[in-house]
Protein backbone atom coordinates (compact mmCIF):
# COMPACT_ATOMS: atom_id res chain seq x y z
CA UNK A 1 0.00 0.00 0.00
CA UNK A 2 2.04 3.19 -1.48
CA UNK A 3 0.31 5.74 0.99
CA UNK A 4 0.80 3.74 3.68
CA UNK A 5 4.74 3.48 3.85
CA UNK A 6 5.39 5.01 7.00
CA UNK A 7 8.81 5.80 8.64
CA UNK A 8 11.25 3.21 6.66
CA UNK A 9 10.81 2.54 2.85
CA UNK A 10 9.36 -0.95 2.06
CA UNK A 11 7.32 -0.88 5.36
CA UNK A 12 3.55 -0.32 5.47
CA UNK A 13 0.55 -0.31 8.19
CA UNK A 14 0.87 -3.99 8.34
CA UNK A 15 4.80 -4.62 9.19
CA UNK A 16 4.64 -3.60 12.79
CA UNK A 17 2.67 -6.58 13.43
CA UNK A 18 5.26 -8.99 11.94
CA UNK A 19 7.84 -11.54 13.40
CA UNK A 20 10.95 -11.85 11.32
CA UNK A 21 12.09 -15.51 10.20
CA UNK A 22 15.03 -15.92 8.78
CA UNK A 23 15.01 -18.88 6.59
CA UNK A 24 18.62 -20.59 5.50
CA UNK A 25 19.02 -23.54 3.56
CA UNK A 26 20.97 -26.04 5.38
CA UNK A 27 23.37 -28.11 2.84
CA UNK A 28 22.56 -28.55 -1.06
CA UNK A 29 19.12 -27.95 -1.41
CA UNK A 30 18.27 -27.74 -5.20
CA UNK A 31 15.93 -25.00 -6.35
CA UNK A 32 12.64 -26.58 -6.83
CA UNK A 33 12.76 -28.23 -3.45
CA UNK A 34 13.51 -24.80 -1.38
CA UNK A 35 10.90 -23.11 -3.86
CA UNK A 36 8.42 -26.24 -2.98
CA UNK A 37 9.90 -25.37 1.21
CA UNK A 38 8.66 -21.89 1.09
CA UNK A 39 5.51 -22.38 -0.61
CA UNK A 40 4.27 -24.46 2.64
CA UNK A 41 6.34 -22.22 5.09
CA UNK A 42 3.95 -19.36 3.98
CA UNK A 43 1.41 -20.64 4.43
CA UNK A 44 1.62 -19.98 7.90
CA UNK A 45 2.33 -16.59 7.63
CA UNK A 46 -0.46 -15.50 9.59
CA UNK A 47 -1.04 -18.28 12.54
CA UNK A 48 -4.27 -18.05 14.70
CA UNK A 49 -3.88 -17.93 18.17
CA UNK A 50 -6.88 -20.37 18.95
CA UNK A 51 -4.38 -23.15 16.52
CA UNK A 52 -1.37 -23.03 18.45
CA UNK A 53 -2.78 -23.08 21.63
CA UNK A 54 -1.96 -26.37 22.60
CA UNK A 55 1.71 -25.93 22.07
CA UNK A 56 1.72 -23.13 24.41
CA UNK A 57 2.84 -23.63 27.67
CA UNK A 58 2.58 -20.99 30.52
CA UNK A 59 4.88 -19.79 32.43
CA UNK A 60 4.80 -18.95 36.15
CA UNK A 61 4.74 -15.74 35.83
CA UNK A 62 1.25 -13.69 34.94
CA UNK A 63 1.92 -12.76 31.34
CA UNK A 64 1.82 -9.52 30.10
CA UNK A 65 -0.64 -10.02 27.50
CA UNK A 66 -3.69 -9.96 29.40
CA UNK A 67 -6.04 -8.65 26.74
CA UNK A 68 -4.44 -11.41 24.34
CA UNK A 69 -7.29 -12.59 22.23
CA UNK A 70 -7.20 -16.32 22.15
CA UNK A 71 -10.39 -17.01 20.39
CA UNK A 72 -10.03 -14.34 17.46
CA UNK A 73 -5.80 -13.07 17.85
CA UNK A 74 -3.33 -13.99 14.99
CA UNK A 75 0.72 -14.34 14.81
CA UNK A 76 1.69 -12.58 11.93
CA UNK A 77 5.26 -13.71 10.10
CA UNK A 78 7.19 -12.42 8.00
CA UNK A 79 9.49 -15.71 6.18
CA UNK A 80 12.57 -13.56 4.68
CA UNK A 81 15.30 -15.66 2.13
CA UNK A 82 18.85 -15.22 3.42
CA UNK A 83 19.78 -12.40 1.02
CA UNK A 84 16.61 -10.54 2.60
CA UNK A 85 17.20 -11.45 6.01
CA UNK A 86 20.86 -10.25 6.16
CA UNK A 87 19.94 -6.53 5.29
CA UNK A 88 19.95 -5.32 8.90
CA UNK A 89 17.95 -2.70 9.82
CA UNK A 90 19.11 0.79 11.03
CA UNK A 91 15.97 1.18 12.71
CA UNK A 92 15.95 -1.62 14.47
CA UNK A 93 16.41 0.41 17.95
CA UNK A 94 13.07 2.07 16.89
CA UNK A 95 11.17 -0.80 15.77
CA UNK A 96 11.79 -4.04 17.13
CA UNK A 97 9.73 -5.70 14.20
CA UNK A 98 12.98 -4.94 11.92
CA UNK A 99 14.78 -7.28 14.08
CA UNK A 100 15.08 -11.37 13.20
CA UNK A 101 13.78 -12.97 15.75
CA UNK A 102 14.35 -16.55 14.67
CA UNK A 103 16.54 -18.45 12.83
CA UNK A 104 14.87 -21.49 10.28
CA UNK A 105 17.12 -24.13 8.86
CA UNK A 106 15.80 -26.03 6.44
CA UNK A 107 17.79 -29.68 5.21
CA UNK A 108 16.69 -31.28 1.97
CA UNK A 109 17.67 -34.91 3.30
CA UNK A 110 18.20 -36.87 -0.10
CA UNK A 111 21.44 -34.50 -0.92
CA UNK A 112 22.42 -34.36 2.99
CA UNK A 113 23.43 -37.39 4.39
CA UNK A 114 24.97 -36.47 7.57
CA UNK A 115 22.97 -34.97 10.40
CA UNK A 116 26.25 -34.25 12.27
CA UNK A 117 27.15 -32.49 9.17
CA UNK A 118 24.11 -30.47 8.76
CA UNK A 119 24.14 -29.51 12.64
CA UNK A 120 27.55 -27.79 12.09
CA UNK A 121 26.97 -26.11 9.22
CA UNK A 122 23.71 -24.50 10.71
CA UNK A 123 25.41 -23.94 13.82
CA UNK A 124 27.94 -22.12 12.37
CA UNK A 125 25.65 -20.08 10.05
CA UNK A 126 23.12 -18.62 13.27
CA UNK A 127 26.44 -18.12 15.33
CA UNK A 128 28.46 -16.00 12.26
CA UNK A 129 25.00 -14.01 10.98
CA UNK A 130 22.43 -14.30 13.28
CA UNK A 131 23.78 -14.33 16.79
CA UNK A 132 20.53 -11.69 18.53
CA UNK A 133 18.40 -14.52 17.72
CA UNK A 134 17.11 -16.33 20.24
CA UNK A 135 15.28 -19.05 18.80
CA UNK A 136 16.71 -21.27 16.25
CA UNK A 137 15.29 -24.74 14.80
CA UNK A 138 16.29 -26.82 11.86
CA UNK A 139 13.73 -28.73 10.17
CA UNK A 140 14.84 -31.86 8.22
CA UNK A 141 12.41 -32.62 5.21
CA UNK A 142 11.68 -36.04 3.10
CA UNK A 143 14.20 -38.13 5.91
CA UNK A 144 15.78 -41.21 4.47
CA UNK A 145 15.88 -44.44 6.82
CA UNK A 146 19.31 -43.55 7.62
CA UNK A 147 18.57 -40.33 8.83
CA UNK A 148 16.05 -41.64 11.32
CA UNK A 149 18.35 -43.92 12.17
CA UNK A 150 21.21 -41.43 12.65
CA UNK A 151 18.29 -39.09 14.92
CA UNK A 152 17.36 -42.73 16.96
CA UNK A 153 21.51 -43.01 17.54
CA UNK A 154 22.36 -39.25 18.92
CA UNK A 155 19.80 -36.21 19.86
CA UNK A 156 21.08 -32.90 17.95
CA UNK A 157 20.06 -29.88 19.73
CA UNK A 158 17.17 -28.03 18.01
CA UNK A 159 17.32 -30.32 14.83
CA UNK A 160 13.80 -31.79 14.31
CA UNK A 161 13.36 -34.71 11.56
CA UNK A 162 10.01 -34.60 10.20
CA UNK A 163 8.25 -37.86 9.68
CA UNK A 164 9.01 -39.93 6.62
CA UNK A 165 5.99 -39.56 4.04
CA UNK A 166 5.35 -38.38 0.13
CA UNK A 167 3.50 -35.75 -1.62
CA UNK A 168 2.94 -31.98 -0.98
CA UNK A 169 0.62 -32.42 1.30
CA UNK A 170 2.14 -34.39 3.90
CA UNK A 171 5.21 -31.69 3.48
CA UNK A 172 2.14 -28.79 4.45
CA UNK A 173 1.05 -30.79 7.50
CA UNK A 174 4.88 -31.41 8.94
CA UNK A 175 5.48 -27.66 8.18
CA UNK A 176 2.17 -26.54 9.72
CA UNK A 177 2.46 -28.62 12.97
CA UNK A 178 6.26 -27.64 13.42
CA UNK A 179 5.98 -23.76 12.56
CA UNK A 180 2.86 -23.35 15.21
CA UNK A 181 4.93 -25.09 17.61
CA UNK A 182 7.61 -22.56 16.99
CA UNK A 183 4.94 -19.84 16.83
CA UNK A 184 3.94 -21.00 20.20
CA UNK A 185 8.27 -20.69 21.43
CA UNK A 186 8.08 -17.08 20.17
CA UNK A 187 5.22 -16.14 22.25
CA UNK A 188 6.93 -17.86 25.54
CA UNK A 189 10.11 -15.48 24.24
CA UNK A 190 8.25 -12.42 23.64
CA UNK A 191 6.43 -12.74 27.40
CA UNK A 192 10.21 -13.03 28.68
CA UNK A 193 10.99 -10.19 26.47
CA UNK A 194 8.04 -7.45 27.88
CA UNK A 195 8.71 -8.93 31.42
CA UNK A 196 12.21 -8.24 31.81
CA UNK A 197 12.18 -4.84 29.42
CA UNK A 198 14.19 -2.06 31.46
CA UNK A 199 13.85 1.73 30.61
CA UNK A 200 17.92 1.22 31.31
CA UNK A 201 18.51 -1.17 28.56
CA UNK A 202 16.60 1.46 26.31
CA UNK A 203 18.65 2.78 23.09
CA UNK A 204 19.78 6.62 23.52
CA UNK A 205 22.15 9.15 22.20
CA UNK A 206 24.49 8.69 19.51
CA UNK A 207 24.40 4.49 19.70
CA UNK A 208 21.03 5.03 18.51
CA UNK A 209 20.48 5.87 14.83
CA UNK A 210 17.31 6.52 15.26
CA UNK A 211 18.61 9.92 17.25
CA UNK A 212 21.14 10.73 14.56
CA UNK A 213 20.81 14.09 12.90
CA UNK A 214 20.76 12.08 9.34
CA UNK A 215 17.43 10.68 10.35
CA UNK A 216 16.12 13.07 12.15
CA UNK A 217 17.21 15.28 10.14
CA UNK A 218 17.91 18.11 12.91
CA UNK A 219 20.44 20.68 13.51
CA UNK A 220 21.73 22.03 16.21
CA UNK A 221 20.17 25.53 15.75
CA UNK A 222 16.78 23.28 15.82
CA UNK A 223 18.13 21.10 18.82
CA UNK A 224 18.45 24.69 21.24
CA UNK A 225 14.81 25.70 19.97
CA UNK A 226 13.91 22.65 21.16
CA UNK A 227 15.59 22.62 24.56
CA UNK A 228 13.70 25.91 24.88
CA UNK A 229 10.16 24.20 25.22
CA UNK A 230 10.49 21.10 26.87
CA UNK A 231 11.79 20.15 30.49
CA UNK A 232 14.61 20.11 32.43
CA UNK A 233 17.26 18.36 30.88
CA UNK A 234 17.20 15.37 33.35
CA UNK A 235 13.32 15.16 33.97
CA UNK A 236 13.10 15.11 29.96
CA UNK A 237 15.92 12.64 29.76
CA UNK A 238 14.41 10.32 32.13
CA UNK A 239 10.94 10.47 30.81
CA UNK A 240 12.35 9.57 27.02
CA UNK A 241 13.69 6.35 28.63
CA UNK A 242 10.17 5.24 30.01
CA UNK A 243 8.34 6.34 26.63
CA UNK A 244 11.24 4.35 24.56
CA UNK A 245 10.43 1.74 27.45
CA UNK A 246 6.67 1.73 26.56
CA UNK A 247 7.03 1.69 22.31
CA UNK A 248 9.25 -1.11 22.98
CA UNK A 249 6.84 -3.06 24.95
CA UNK A 250 4.39 -2.00 22.66
CA UNK A 251 6.18 -3.67 19.81
CA UNK A 252 6.34 -6.88 21.13
CA UNK A 253 2.59 -7.36 22.39
CA UNK A 254 1.88 -6.66 19.00
CA UNK A 255 4.43 -8.76 17.64
CA UNK A 256 2.43 -11.26 19.82
CA UNK A 257 -0.90 -10.27 18.54
CA UNK A 258 -1.97 -8.68 21.65
CA UNK A 259 -3.49 -5.57 20.20
CA UNK A 260 -5.58 -4.06 23.11
CA UNK A 261 -1.92 -4.11 25.14
CA UNK A 262 0.18 -2.35 22.58
CA UNK A 263 -2.34 -0.29 22.27
CA UNK A 264 -2.11 1.08 25.45
CA UNK A 265 1.95 0.68 25.77
CA UNK A 266 2.16 2.99 22.48
CA UNK A 267 -0.64 5.39 24.02
CA UNK A 268 1.73 6.17 27.24
CA UNK A 269 4.70 6.09 25.32
CA UNK A 270 3.12 8.60 23.09
CA UNK A 271 2.14 10.87 26.04
CA UNK A 272 5.87 10.73 27.26
CA UNK A 273 7.14 11.36 24.08
CA UNK A 274 5.62 14.64 23.71
CA UNK A 275 5.97 16.03 26.91
CA UNK A 276 9.44 15.63 26.62
CA UNK A 277 9.85 16.38 23.13
CA UNK A 278 11.07 12.77 21.53
CA UNK A 279 9.18 13.31 18.32
CA UNK A 280 10.88 9.97 16.01
CA UNK A 281 9.42 8.17 19.17
CA UNK A 282 6.35 10.10 19.13
CA UNK A 283 5.84 9.18 15.60
CA UNK A 284 6.89 5.79 15.95
CA UNK A 285 4.22 5.20 18.63
CA UNK A 286 1.48 6.78 16.69
CA UNK A 287 2.35 5.05 13.58
CA UNK A 288 2.41 1.61 16.57
CA UNK A 289 -1.70 2.84 17.45
CA UNK A 290 -2.75 2.98 14.12
CA UNK A 291 -1.04 -0.70 13.60
CA UNK A 292 -2.80 -2.16 16.02
CA UNK A 293 -6.10 -0.97 15.95
CA UNK A 294 -5.89 -1.70 12.30
CA UNK A 295 -4.69 -5.26 12.65
CA UNK A 296 -7.40 -5.81 15.77
CA UNK A 297 -10.14 -5.06 13.23
CA UNK A 298 -9.20 -7.10 10.85
CA UNK A 299 -9.02 -10.00 12.92
CA UNK A 300 -12.27 -9.30 13.63
CA UNK A 301 -13.83 -9.02 10.18
CA UNK A 302 -16.63 -10.80 9.19
CA UNK A 303 -14.15 -12.09 6.05
CA UNK A 304 -10.97 -11.78 8.11
CA UNK A 305 -8.24 -11.62 5.31
CA UNK A 306 -5.79 -13.64 7.26
CA UNK A 307 -7.48 -16.76 6.67
CA UNK A 308 -8.14 -19.21 3.66
CA UNK A 309 -11.89 -18.44 2.06
CA UNK A 310 -13.54 -21.07 0.13
CA UNK A 311 -10.06 -22.94 -0.47
CA UNK A 312 -8.41 -20.26 -1.55
CA UNK A 313 -5.62 -18.34 0.19
CA UNK A 314 -6.38 -15.28 2.14
CA UNK A 315 -6.40 -12.03 0.88
CA UNK A 316 -4.06 -10.17 3.25
CA UNK A 317 -1.14 -9.91 0.48
CA UNK A 318 -3.63 -8.23 -2.68
CA UNK A 319 -4.44 -5.69 0.37
CA UNK A 320 -1.06 -4.53 0.33
CA UNK A 321 -0.98 -3.31 -3.05
CA UNK A 322 -3.24 -0.36 -3.60
CA UNK A 323 -5.16 -0.23 -7.45
CA UNK A 324 -3.21 2.20 -9.46
CA UNK A 325 -6.66 3.78 -10.19
CA UNK A 326 -6.79 5.17 -6.49
CA UNK A 327 -3.87 7.63 -6.69
CA UNK A 328 -1.86 8.60 -3.88
CA UNK A 329 -4.68 10.34 -2.11
CA UNK A 330 -6.42 7.13 -1.47
CA UNK A 331 -6.50 6.02 2.28
CA UNK A 332 -6.37 2.16 1.52
CA UNK A 333 -7.75 -0.72 -0.27
CA UNK A 334 -11.26 -0.73 -0.61
CA UNK A 335 -11.89 -4.13 0.86
CA UNK A 336 -9.98 -2.92 3.76
CA UNK A 337 -11.25 0.71 4.80
CA UNK A 338 -14.55 -1.36 4.39
CA UNK A 339 -13.29 -3.62 7.34
CA UNK A 340 -12.19 -0.83 9.09
CA UNK A 341 -15.25 1.36 8.39
CA UNK A 342 -17.76 -1.58 9.91
CA UNK A 343 -15.30 -1.75 12.99
CA UNK A 344 -15.63 1.74 13.48
CA UNK A 345 -11.99 3.03 13.81
CA UNK A 346 -11.36 3.81 10.12
CA UNK A 347 -11.27 7.74 11.21
CA UNK A 348 -9.43 7.09 13.66
CA UNK A 349 -6.70 4.99 12.14
CA UNK A 350 -6.58 7.82 9.71
CA UNK A 351 -5.61 10.24 12.07
CA UNK A 352 -3.38 8.45 13.71
CA UNK A 353 -1.75 7.90 10.64
CA UNK A 354 -1.71 11.55 9.42
CA UNK A 355 -0.37 12.65 13.18
CA UNK A 356 2.39 9.50 12.39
Amino acid sequence: MADLVLLEPGTSVFSGGEIRVAILPVGDVPRHAMDAYMGCINQSRHIPLSSMRAHYRESAQKTPFGNLDWEKGFMHFRFLHLDEARKKSRTSDLHRQRQVVAVLGVVHCPWTPSLQGAHTEFSKMCSLLFPEAPIQRCLLANPTKDHLHQSRERSYESMIVFQPGGGLRHLEHEFSFWLHDLAAQILAELEHWVLNASPLGMPMGPACYADSPEFTCSSPAMEDVARRFTLDEDEAHEKKRWGRLMKTKGDLCLMAGSCQDAFDHYRTCSDLARVSNDLVWYGGAVEGMATARVLQALAGAASCPFLPQHGQPGQMESWMVEPSSAGMSAFAHPAMAQALHAAGVEGEVRNLLLDA
